[in-house]
């Protein structure tokens, strides 16, 4: 199996459009300013505080294994 580069999954990632629902930031930005800071932890909160919010779990129920691979890739 090939392994993507930190270049390579960040060009997937801006190729796909990804951004972060709360800031609206591209995922390609955050993952090179992630990279060039050298951050060494990844931290992922999956509370949802609001009680109408409770679609935006709906990924992590239906997806969990996608969304676990997509976060082993941003470790990289």
């Amino acid at each position: 199996a090939s392994v993507l580069s930190q270049k390579e999954l960040r060009e997937l990632a801006r190729l796909a459009g990804i951004v972060d629902e709360l800031d609206g930031v591209p995922l390609h930005r955050k993952l090179r300013d992630w990279s060039e800071l050298n951050v060494s932890c990844l931290v992922v909160d999956a509370v949802e505080g609001e009680p109408y919010g409770a679609a935006a779990l709906g990924v992590l129920e239906v997806q969990a294994r996608q969304v676990m691979e997509g976060l082993r890739l941003a470790q990289r």
